[in-house]
């Protein structure tokens, strides 16, 4: 739509058409083929169709520029084109310099100042990224036949997070930055793990509040009251106000004691521990993914966990153990007169004996030189990756990007 058209003395100021907001499709002035997400993580282009929400894109403001999230599968369009992903990306869209009233065509950029990084398509239908040619115009569409609620409908279907927390449930408690919460010393986030069962927990309804309590320990996460101070757990049950965001678009929470404007905070910035922080900022938001957990794996969790907890409580006395059994503290080497004992005379020593299962196990490994062998049956080639990788000569090695970005070390002058 053209906003406005003047002529001033002899120059003819160029028109301004409004670049339409809400529900669109983009089509290329190349090639008349549309922006399309068939499927999660891939854009490209496609003949129109009508009838789906691949084609449709929601066009909104954020910052100084706009954001295209697909109403297909809820992802955002990133600065390559055609890797759409869950994180929001500032994209610039301005009139493009080709723009007639009979060819009412836009630009988008990743650049602020559109020196380059268009969105561009060639004749063989393929989406990048490029400077300026008449591959990067693009006609914007308004959508007729579908509405917000419908895309609202379709975006929430897509996510794994829950809109409602049950009582008794058990979850994944996923950060801003996509880390599971995780018990430890104290409370942090890490990469998913299925198998680490310090990433679940179960919620118990309290009142109008949550008491959030870890899997394995049976602890509760406990009140912080100290800016910026990480969050533990304890055995006192807490009751914590789990409230969702404004956000339409997605099931996010935040987590705060009572009407206090601080809660759980990702903190990237303290090796993502989880602190004390506004729940006005972006790294206070979480989203909760049901699990099913059966008591069998819980009760092996629980399990292991306390196997754990025994070793580091008698991690003194089983040292000497070990002392009395190798020559060395990294156990390489057993003694001579215990390398020299039957396996079922070692079965008697009291110091092998007062090993766990595990132990006893690699002491035996490392008596009879039972390492597993790894073999590829195709090409026959075999490895001690084992007992490599257990007994090895190791380099200091130091990387000063790691040692300065704060992930590992808080130290300048890396």
């Amino acid at each position: 739509m053209m906003a406005f058209l003047g002529i001033m003395g002899s120059t003819t100021v160029k028109a301004v058409y409004e670049i339409p907001q809400g529900l669109v499709r983009l089509k290329s002035a190349r090639t008349s083929w549309y922006l399309s997400t068939t499927q999660s993580g891939k854009a490209t282009t496609a003949t129109k169709n009508v009838n789906n929400l691949s084609q449709v894109w929601i066009l909104q403001t954020r910052y100084t520029g706009f954001t295209l999230r697909s109403a297909n599968t809820g992802e955002y369009l990133q600065a390559d084109y055609t890797t759409p992903a869950s994180g929001a990306t500032t994209l610039y869209i301005r009139n493009s310099p080709n723009a007639t009233d009979s060819k009412i065509v836009f630009n988008v950029s990743s650049d602020t100042g559109f020196s380059g990084k268009f969105l561009n398509t060639n004749t063989g239908h393929g989406l990048f990224s490029y400077s300026m040619d008449e591959g990067c115009d693009w006609y914007i569409e308004t959508v007729d036949n579908f509405t917000m609620d419908d895309v609202r409908e379709r975006i929430l279907s897509m996510s794994p997070y829950v809109g409602e927390l049950e009582d008794g449930a058990y979850y994944r408690i996923i950060s801003y930055y996509g880390l599971c919460m995780s018990e430890g010393t104290s409370i942090s986030t890490k990469d998913a793990d299925p198998d680490n069962f310090a990433q679940y927990w179960q919620l118990h309804k309290s009142g109008t509040g949550w008491q959030i309590q870890a899997v394995v320990s049976q602890k509760y996460v406990q009140r912080q009251n100290t800016t910026s101070a990480a969050y533990t757990v304890g055995t006192t049950p807490v009751v914590f106000n789990i409230n969702r965001t404004d956000d339409e678009w997605s099931y996010k929470w935040t987590i705060a004691f009572g009407t206090e404007s601080a809660g759980l905070h990702d903190a990237n910035t303290q090796g993502h521990n989880v602190v004390r922080w506004s729940t006005n900022a972006d790294a206070s938001v979480w989203q909760f993914e049901k699990v099913e957990l059966s008591d069998e794996d819980i009760a092996a969790a629980r399990a292991a966990q306390g196997d754990y907890d025994e070793l580091v409580k008698n991690k003194t006395k089983l040292q000497k153990n070990l002392d009395n059994l190798f020559e060395d503290k990294a156990c390489t080497t057993l003694k001579a007169d215990i390398q020299a004992l039957s396996d079922e005379d070692l079965a008697a020593n009291e110091d092998f004996a007062a090993l766990n299962a595990d132990m006893q196990a690699m002491v035996l490994k490392v008596k009879n030189n039972t390492w597993a062998q790894y073999t590829n049956s195709a090409t026959g080639y075999s490895a001690d990756y084992e007992k490599f990788f257990r007994i090895a000569d190791y380099k200091i090695y130091s990387n000063c990007d790691q040692m300065g970005n704060g992930d590992n070390f808080t130290m300048g002058y890396a």
